[in-house]
């Protein structure tokens, strides 16, 4: 039975694997009349199970959200997930994310961003993002919006080993690695709204470092369907999935996630 709940949980909870992903804010809009200054999106969990060892699951994810003279928006987003059996750490991920943009009212606009992230199980130390990508508007009505973004940003890692699972790829020399890349940076973003309480939000990432644009990228999507229980309460399913062609410790190339998420809007 212990092990029923322990997977159901597993289920019902965020998970995150945002150690590839590039951020792109998604932020629950604010009724026009509410003449709102700030927005924010918060979701918590907490659970912990008594098994052989305890077994305990917290996450948050938030987005606060600036409303700038000027159409323009301030966001601030972020998530991150602990999970522990014991003494043994299942997950430990999460990013804290910065972007100040158009408010979804001008054809092409700057967007300039920031980032950091880690995921301690996965070998991803610390990453620092720091950009600035064109965003252009390719449709904007009532039903449905898409816009592309290209940029360029520069990006900050540190890696270790703790991800990778297969010992015969294991180097001699196991000694953090740190680099520093400039890459240029894509993304097509689509919102559908599919009625007054539902709608989906994709994006799809295409990532190249400027000295190796052909055989060093990373691809990765992610897809969002909201769902509005109320005017405070929002449920979400999220899936990202991530490609990366030339990882900097052999882990995975593959890397993705599925959540579910229950958020109340103050």
């Amino acid at each position: 039975m212990k092990r029923l709940l322990v997977a159901f949980f597993s289920i019902i909870c965020p998970a995150f694997s945002f150690g590839q992903i590039l951020n792109l804010d998604r932020t629950v809009e604010v009724d026009s009349t509410e003449h709102k200054k700030y927005a924010a999106v918060i979701g918590a969990s907490f659970n912990t199970l008594q098994q052989t060892y305890s077994f305990v699951d917290e996450s948050i994810s938030y987005d606060f959200t600036r409303y700038m003279p000027k159409n323009y928006i301030l966001v601030l987003s972020g998530k991150s997930n602990l999970t522990t059996s014991g003494s043994s750490v299942i997950q430990n991920l999460g990013y804290i994310h910065l972007r100040f943009r158009d408010n979804d009212t001008r054809h092409v606009s700057a967007e300039p961003f920031t980032q950091y992230q880690w995921n301690a199980t996965l070998g991803l130390v610390q990453r620092y993002l720091l950009g600035c990508n064109m965003r252009i508007q390719l449709l904007n009505n009532t039903k449905a919006d898409i816009y592309y973004g290209v940029g360029l940003m520069f990006e900050n890692e540190e890696w270790n080993y703790a991800g990778v699972t297969d010992l015969s790829k294991l180097p001699a020399n196991l000694d953090p690695i740190t680099n520093n890349f400039y890459k240029t940076n894509q993304y097509v973003k689509a919102s559908i709204s599919i009625n007054d309480h539902c709608d989906l939000v994709s994006a799809v990432f295409l990532q190249n470092k400027i000295d190796d644009i052909i055989r060093s990228y990373r691809l990765s999507n992610y897809t969002t369907f909201n769902i509005r229980i109320s005017k405070k309460f929002y449920f979400a399913v999220s899936a990202d999935i991530s490609y990366d062609n030339n990882p900097v410790v052999p882990i995975n190339n593959t890397i993705y996630s599925l959540a579910s998420t229950l958020s109340v809007r103050l």
